[in-house]
């Protein structure tokens, strides 16, 4: 077995080099792209709230600016120290509450299986990504975007309370150390923090730009290696096919956020492996709601004036092919056991 995985290592790693050397200019034109995602989309949307999440994993400001988002910690059985992991995912978006989840069980704050509880809902997509990228470019209308973020707000909430239900408590958990009181200290930490941070996000950026790019067009797979680029693929689409391929996007995060996530809970001994099971649950809670609130809410004849094809039919076979491409994205990630790993045992290691 190991044998065969360096094997396939080496092939890939020599057809990346061969690319490189007889692809050149289709490897520069996708770090063209992607720099131009960094410095338009992820950037300016994500690097105040990875400044936040830094800042309040290092202090406890939650039983003061965070005490409704503590109910919500009681529904999803986990500490209240937890609140601001809540608030940050579902305004930052993904990868930030990875982020502050991956801290924050590092620091001792929250246990490891608190931490992976957590992680079952807080990879969501963000209202400014949702307004902006998906509701302004892709429909002209910034109130479809925070419809649609409506929905997945009400899929977090579905999937954090499965979750509480299904997965054991953490018995270790409790808070370990006290959030520190160097203010000033905290807040220039958390901004070397966000920037080291967004290099690693625009890095993945870049390289999935790159693999877009030298893949050609792959019709809706684009979707689920980078977001952005699925999601900008979809404008010569219908309407309801636009709307549903968008949010099956941004609810599967594509391979690109789940390399980030993944580079992000290194050394907390956070899996990512129940995660992407409840993936499946939250992709279709999004997918659902999404489809029926579009459905019954969002009637405006401006809506279809963009589109070359009318709104489908009721009866249209779209929402089965649309639950079929969800299993197939869960399958792809439990297909790719290298973003699921743990690295608790090389801590101990490291520890002993």
């Amino acid at each position: 077995m190991a044998n065969g995985k360096r094997m396939l290592v080496t092939l890939g790693t020599a057809a990346a080099g061969w690319l490189l050397l007889t692809r050149a200019d289709a490897v520069e034109k996708g770090v063209e792209v992607g720099l131009t995602l960094c410095l338009q989309s992820v950037i300016p949307s994500l690097f105040l709230f990875m400044i936040l999440g830094n800042f309040l994993a290092e202090v406890d400001l939650s039983p003061v600016l965070f005490w409704p988002a503590r109910l919500l910690c009681r529904l999803f059985r986990v500490p209240g120290e937890a609140a601001p992991v809540l608030v940050v995912a579902l305004l930052g978006g993904y990868p930030a509450g990875a982020l502050m989840i991956g801290q924050m069980v590092r620091q001792g704050r929250l246990g490891r299986k608190t931490g992976e509880k957590l992680l079952c809902s807080c990879v969501c997509c963000s209202p400014a990504f949702l307004t902006g990228a998906v509701g302004w470019q892709l429909f002209r209308s910034v109130h479809l975007g925070l419809l649609l973020w409506g929905c997945q707000g009400v899929a977090f909430l579905l999937t954090g309370l499965l979750a509480s239900r299904i997965l054991p408590a953490d018995g270790g958990d409790g808070r370990k150390r006290a959030g520190r009181s160097d203010y000033g200290d905290c807040l220039v930490e958390a901004v070397a923090g966000a920037v080291r941070s967004l290099g690693i996000i625009c890095g993945m950026v870049l390289l999935f730009s790159v693999v877009n790019t030298l893949l050609g067009d792959i019709g809706p797979a684009a979707g689920l290696l980078e977001v952005t680029v699925g999601c900008a693929g979809l404008r010569d689409s219908s309407f309801l096919q636009a709307v549903t391929l968008s949010v099956v996007y941004t609810s599967f995060g594509g391979l690109c956020v789940w390399m980030q996530v993944v580079a992000f809970l290194r050394g907390s001994g956070v899996s990512c492996g129940k995660a992407l099971l409840f993936r499946g649950p939250y992709c279709f809670f999004s997918l659902a709601l999404s489809l029926l609130t579009v459905r019954l809410v969002w009637v405006t004849a401006a809506v279809f004036s963009s589109f070359a094809e009318p709104l489908p039919a009721q009866g249209s076979p779209t929402l089965t092919a649309s639950v079929f491409l969800v299993l197939l994205c869960l399958m792809l990630l439990l297909s790719l056991p290298a973003l699921c790993y743990n690295v608790t045992a090389g801590s101990r290691n490291r520890q002993n």
